[in-house]
């Protein structure tokens, strides 16, 4: 179990997360936020990057900064910029990383044929990784996480640039690794989350805003989501979601305190509840918008 009790980080003057309390169990836990709101600054702290300002991180109920190797021995990180060698063969590379670990050669090279095989790599296991996709290497960045089988597993923005293709692919991969352990996904990708997260976590204003199912946070904006017509004239209250068409022509997706003249009632989606609570992040004539 990995907690976190009133942790708040501040470089220098600058604040950056303030009295966050958390705690995870195994499963895949989405951290959705738009970029800046301190996604990373708060796995930095996790994986020992970075230690709090204030407040404590435990794993099991032992402080992880007094555990150092041994936490550390359990822990697989996937950061936002993943280094690599583009001459280095995935093999190759997965070999260099486990020396760094001090693995038994023998013993890692079995289990690099296992995790090559697991984020189906094992047809270009000896091709030079300059020529992979941007999904493939990302690929390559999962196995690297996983060599010491950790209990507690970070994915920092994972899925950044890849196509949907690879990004269906690498949710399934997250799912299957989630089963016995603990999974941190950041993320403000939306779909990357809606699907495989038993719980979702935003922060806002540097504070912790929620940490709840993808069904509770969307039922919070429940009665509040509309279509309607493209002629329709949104007032100031009114938030523009999204936009379709349909057979009945152009929709506009909105978000309303009152139900518009026009309009039809929808079942809200997270990305719904994700821009109405982000909207003066994502849309800065939203100010003023309330519900």
């Amino acid at each position: 179990m990995l907690t976190l009790n009133h942790v708040s980080k501040k470089f220098q003057s600058n604040l950056v997360l303030e009295d966050i309390s958390l705690t995870f169990e195994n499963g895949v836990y989405g951290l959705l936020s738009p970029n800046g709101a301190g996604k990373t600054t708060l796995l930095k702290m996790i994986t020992t990057l970075l230690f709090p300002t204030s407040g404590e991180i435990l794993w099991n109920g032992q402080a992880i900064k007094e555990l150092g190797a041994d936490y550390r021995g359990i822990l697989g990180y996937l950061p936002q910029d993943f280094g690599y060698y583009g001459n280095y063969t995935p093999t190759r590379f997965l070999l260099y990383i486990a020396a760094l670990q001090k693995m038994n050669k023998k013993e890692a090279k079995e289990k690099i044929d296992e995790l090559l095989e697991l984020v189906a790599l094992s047809n270009v296991k000896h091709k030079k990784m300059r020529r992979f996709s941007g999904g493939m290497i990302q690929r390559v960045g999962i196995a690297q996480a996983m060599l010491n089988n950790p209990r507690l597993l970070i994915l920092d923005e994972p899925t950044a640039g890849l196509d949907p293709k690879e990004r269906v692919r690498f949710r399934n991969l997250i799912h299957r690794l989630a089963q016995d352990r603990i999974v941190i996904l950041s993320t403000h990708i939306v779909s990357d989350v809606e699907t495989i997260a038993k719980q979702i976590i935003m922060i806002k204003n540097h504070h912790l805003y929620c940490c709840e199912t993808p069904s509770q946070i969307t039922r919070s904006v429940q009665g509040y989501i509309f279509e309607v017509p493209a002629t329709y004239q949104l007032t100031p209250e009114q938030l523009l979601l999204s936009e379709r068409e349909s057979e009945e022509g152009h929709l506009l997706r909105i978000a309303s305190p009152f139900v518009p003249t026009e309009g039809v009632e929808v079942r809200p989606s997270l990305e719904d509840a994700f821009l109405y609570i982000y909207r003066d992040e994502v849309n800065t004539d939203a100010a003023s918008y309330s519900l």
